[in-house]
C-alpha cells in the first residue's frame, strides 16, 4: 500500500483522477490531507496506515508544522520499521528538516519531488507506477517527470494549450468589457474547476470577453530563470505591453507584490510595475478554505486565514475585495478504497451561485467604465463623519483630507470629468458640505434640511 500525505486538497483531487489510469490490479493508494483531520483520533488514522504502508510520501507546505502531533511519531514509526519514507515541501525550496527525516536516496527524492512540483495527472500516475516500481517490488514501467505549464490560458470549450494571442483572437469580440480570470494553476491540473467555469458562463451570459488564466505564482517566475512572470509579461499583456483585458479577477490568495516594512507596510518589486502597466482595477474573488455551513452559521464569516489570505494580504496590492464565491465541501472519491484503488477524503471547490453572479456583475461594470469616456462617468466621494458633529466632516488623524478631494477633484477635471465649481481650499468645501445639510443635530437648521440633496424617510433608514 502506497500511503500519500497532502497538505493540498488539489493534490487528493488530482491522486484520485490519476489513480483511475492505474492498471486494475494496481495497490492500493491511501490519501491524508492532516489539515482536514481535527481529532486526535483522526490523526491517528494516518499513523495506523503508515504501519502498514509499503511507502510513504509526504508533501508538506508549512514542513513538519503542518503535521505537529504526527509528524516526528510518523518519522520514528518508519525508521524503526524500515518503510521507505520520503518528505517534500509543499513548495519550491526544499526544507532541510524533511530532508534529514528521509529514509531513501537523494535522487529518489528528487525524482519523487519532481513529480509532485511538476504535478498534473500524468505526472501523478507515473509517480505512483515509480513508488510501486521501486518500493513494492512491481515492474509497471513508468516515464521520468515531464514538464507542466506553469501558466495558461483555460477555457471549458477549448483544448488546453492554446496562447493568449490565439485565445484573444479567435473568441474575443470587440467593443466589449474584457475581464480576466486568475486562478492556481493546481485547480486546473486537478480538474478543481466547477467555480471558474461558473464564472466564465456568467461572464459570457452578461456579454463580456473572458481571458481565464491559471498560475503557478503571481509573485515570482517559478522557473527562477530571471526572466518576468509570463501571466503578466505574455498573458495580461500583448507584444505592445498594453493589457488585453479592461478588469482583472484575482482568485489567487496573498500579495502579489512584495512587503516592505519601514515604518509602514507597503508593496515593492517587480509586480509593482506590472500593476503600474496594466492599470486595471483587480477585483478579489475568495475562494474560502472552509465549508459554507460554517461561513452561513459563524458570526465572523470568513475565518482567520481566509481574511489573511484573501482579504488582508491583497489589498497590499491595491485589490478590491468583495465575497466568498466558493467553499471546499467533501465530495466522494471517483475511485474508492474498497475497489482496490484510492481510499482518502476529497474536498472540492464548489460554487455559491449569488456570490457568483455578484461578483460577475460587479466586475463587468467596472470593466464597462474602461469602455466609456470620463466625461459620462459619475463618480462620489465619501467622507467620514465621526463623531456626527460638523467639525468632525472628512476627519482623518494627521490628514487633511478636504484638501485632498479638493485635489482629487482639481485631477479629475485634468483627466476628463465633468467637474465645475471646485472649492477654491478645504475649508470651503467642509463649508459649502454643511450648508447643504448636516449630521450635527445641534446646530442643524430648516434652511439645511431644505438644501439638502435628498431625504431618507426614518421607515426607508431602517
Amino acid at each position: 500500500m502506497i500511503l500519500f500525505v497532502t497538505t493540498a486538497d488539489t493534490d487528493l483531487l488530482t491522486a484520485d483522477r490519476a489513480v483511475q489510469g492505474l492498471p486494475g490490479e494496481f495497490p492500493e493508494v491511501k490519501a491524508y490531507n492532516p489539515a482536514n483531520l481535527a481529532t486526535e483520533e483522526e490523526q491517528g488514522e494516518i499513523l495506523a496506515a503508515a504501519g502498514n504502508a509499503d511507502v510513504v510520501v509526504l508533501r508538506l507546505l508549512g514542513g513538519k508544522r503542518a503535521m505537529p502531533e504526527t509528524f516526528d511519531p510518523l518519522v520514528r514509526l518508519c525508521h524503526e520499521r524500515g518503510i521507505p519514507l520520503i518528505a517534500c515541501p509543499g513548495h519550491q525550496e526544499w526544507d532541510q528538516e524533511l530532508v534529514t527525516a528521509c529514509t531513501v536516496p537523494p535522487s529518489e527524492l528528487d525524482t519523487v519531488f519532481s513529480y509532485l512540483i511538476r504535478g498534473g495527472v500524468p505526472n501523478f500516475q507515473n509517480l505512483f507506477l515509480f513508488l510501486s516500481d521501486s518500493y513494492l517490488g512491481s515492474d509497471y514501467g513508468h516515464e521520468a517527470p515531464a514538464e507542466v505549464p506553469w501558466e495558461g490560458v483555460y477555457h471549458p470549450d477549448e483544448a488546453d494549450g492554446m496562447d493568449a494571442e490565439t485565445f484573444v483572437a479567435s473568441r474575443f469580440q470587440p467593443d466589449r468589457p474584457s475581464v480576466a480570470l486568475l486562478f492556481y494553476r493546481a485547480h486546473w491540473m486537478s480538474g478543481n474547476l466547477l467555480t471558474i467555469d461558473a464564472l466564465i458562463r456568467r461572464f459570457e451570459e452578461l456579454g463580456a470577453n473572458v481571458l481565464p488564466v491559471y498560475s503557478f505564482s503571481l509573485k515570482h517566475n517559478p522557473e527562477g530563470d530571471g526572466q518576468a512572470n509570463r501571466t503578466f509579461s505574455e498573458i495580461l499583456c500583448g507584444p505592445d505591453g498594453q493589457p488585453r483585458v479592461h478588469c482583472i479577477v484575482n482568485t489567487m490568495g496573498m500579495s502579489m507584490t512584495d512587503l516592505d516594512q519601514d515604518g509602514a507596510t507597503f508593496a515593492t518589486g517587480p509586480q509593482v510595475d506590472y500593476l503600474d502597466q496594466l492599470n486595471v482595477p483587480i477585483i478579489q474573488g475568495i475562494f474560502s478554505t472552509g465549508s459554507e455551513a460554517d461561513w452561513e452559521k459563524s458570526d465572523l464569516g470568513l475565518g482567520p486565514i481566509d481574511t489573511a489570505m484573501s482579504v488582508a494580504l491583497p489589498e497590499f496590492d491595491g485589490r478590491i475585495i468583495t465575497v466568498p464565491i466558493s467553499f471546499k465541501e467533501e465530495v466522494s472519491s471517483n475511485s474508492p478504497g474498497q475497489n482496490g484503488k484510492m481510499d482518502a477524503r476529497l474536498q472540492r471547490n464548489l460554487p455559491r451561485t449569488d456570490r457568483v453572479d455578484f461578483l460577475a456583475r460587479l466586475a463587468v461594470k467596472w470593466a464597462g467604465l474602461r469602455l466609456k469616456p470620463n466625461s459620462e462617468k459619475k463618480i462620489a466621494i465619501i467622507l467620514s463623519n465621526y463623531p456626527t458633529k460638523d467639525a468632525r466632516v472628512g476627519n482623518a488623524v494627521g490628514l487633511d483630507t478636504p484638501a485632498s478631494v479638493v485635489n482629487i477633484l482639481n485631477a479629475m477635471k485634468d483627466a476628463g470629468y465633468h467637474v465645475t465649481d471646485i472649492p477654491a481650499d478645504g475649508d470651503e468645501l467642509v463649508h459649502r458640505i454643511i450648508e447643504r445639510c448636516s449630521n450635527d443635530t445641534d446646530t442643524l437648521t430648516e434652511e439645511q434640511l431644505r438644501l439638502a440633496a435628498g431625504h431618507v424617510s426614518s421607515r426607508e433608514y431602517q
